[in-house]
């Protein structure tokens, strides 16, 4: 049985309904023992009130555990584009203590997961290795499992004293290290912590991601105020949640100061502030936001990614990449991606950033590279990091800042179909 809308009989959320049963194919569900319970998989941390997993009564704190019968850290749902297959999602329940097996298209079910200690570690045992798994080793405190995880990523079987051969490992200059000393850090090496962390700060953050370099100011933070520096300590704490909105961060400034951090998004709610009209980078004819907007229906998102002044990068092929499945699911609530640089040069790039664009470009979806070339948008904007992504409504107003987030994208649609037949009801 489904239950929509969390059991409330809506008018306005009829359509989003009728669409979630399309996808969902079987709900079926079976008590289970706690000798039974699976240890490894993603945890849920948040559900789309009206989504196919709030359909299938799925629950802040289950676990998915298997998809298609295999591990779920071994599965890659971003390359699940085909509506006419099927998949089956393991989750089991600690509260309720049962299986709950959801049988569905591949459309992105509308919740937020982690990954945890144990599908980490058995990722790794299986040869899957993911830098992004090593921050989630850091946000479980599993300390001993980052520090073990980390050095099967530098090669090595212990740290001892930090060799030449270490150092030499081609993944040194990598997260891995900076993980490391993250993990030597908590373990209570707080000297040799700080050095490797400072190491990778200062001569390999600028090649990677901010959540890594989040990590690292967040130490830098304690540590300050571990020497009595409590001001300058505060103030790296608020700066490594600006680059990155770890809940370790929030909870650790909260204990500090009795007050906790809030991500700020600068522009949603906002109307998009420039009315841009960009020349396309590989033609001569322009773009204009408000003839865009124009022909945009009361349903429709425009996907605004402001990539600063990189051409391409690796989040911003994993950014397409997603635009890519959710097309194939919600093509019809996607009126296309305005990719905006002010550096339309791709010399400096390496090849694999552009594989999202290019399967994008292959599928013939709505797609406009766009040079600002005063700037102005760019200028505008002032984004933190690259890619900046920009969800707006055919008004210009900014829905959603972040990327294809799965519940966010689900409470976006909720939204717009309630706003939609408010309309319509008051004409």
């Amino acid at each position: 049985m489904l239950i929509l809308n969390n059991g409330r009989c809506s008018a306005e959320l009829e359509g989003v309904e009728r669409f979630i049963r399309q996808h969902v194919r079987k709900v079926a569900k079976r008590p289970t023992r706690a000798s039974e319970a699976p240890q490894a998989g993603f945890v849920v941390r948040d559900v789309a009130g009206v989504s196919v997993a709030a359909a299938a009564r799925v629950q802040v704190g289950d676990l998915l555990h298997t998809i298609d019968g295999e591990p779920s850290a071994l599965a890659s749902p971003r390359e699940f584009r085909d509506p006419e297959q099927t998949h089956v999602y393991g989750f089991y329940s600690p509260a309720r203590r049962e299986e709950r097996r959801l049988a569905a298209t591949g459309i992105p079910l509308g919740i937020e997961l982690r990954k945890n200690s144990a599908a980490v570690l058995h990722a790794l045992a299986r040869g899957q290795r993911e830098f992004s798994d090593l921050a989630a080793l850091w946000e479980w405190q599993d300390w001993k499992g980052l520090e073990s995880a980390c050095l099967t990523f530098l090669g090595a079987q212990s740290l001892g004293r930090r060799t030449e051969d270490l150092y030499l490992s081609e993944t040194w200059p990598t997260p891995a290290s900076l993980l490391l000393g993250a993990a030597r850090y908590e373990r209570g090496e707080t000297v040799l912590g700080v050095s490797i962390m400072n190491e990778f700060v200062e001569q390999y953050a600028s090649h990677w991601t901010r959540d890594f370099l989040a990590i690292a100011y967040y130490y830098a933070g304690i540590d300050a105020i571990r020497m009595g520096q409590r001001h300058a300590g505060m103030k790296r704490l608020e700066e490594a949640f600006a680059m990155h909105p770890f809940d370790a961060i929030a909870e650790q400034y909260e204990q500090l100061s009795g007050r906790r951090l809030v991500r700020r998004k600068q522009w949603e709610g906002h109307r998009f502030p420039v009315d841009y009209c960009l020349k396309c980078c590989e033609g001569r004819e322009t773009v204009g936001l408000f003839e865009v907007l124009r022909r945009m229906s009361a349903n429709e998102l425009l996907v605004v990614c402001l990539l600063s002044s990189f051409r391409a990068n690796g989040p911003y092929s994993d950014f397409m990449f997603d635009y890519l499945r959710y097309s194939a699911y919600f093509a019809d609530r996607l009126a296309g991606v305005h990719a905006i640089t002010v550096e339309p040069d791709s010399t400096s790039c390496q090849d694999w950033w552009f594989e999202g664009e290019q399967a994008v470009r292959e599928a013939g979806l709505p797609f406009e590279l766009l040079h600002d070339e005063d700037h102005r948008v760019t200028a505008t904007i002032q984004q933190r990091g690259s890619p900046l992504v920009l969800f707006l409504d055919a008004h210009g107003t900014v829905l959603h800042e972040g990327g294809f987030d799965e519940v966010a994208f689900w409470r976006m649609l909720e939204r717009k179909s309630e706003s939609t037949a408010s309309v319509s009801a008051d004409s």
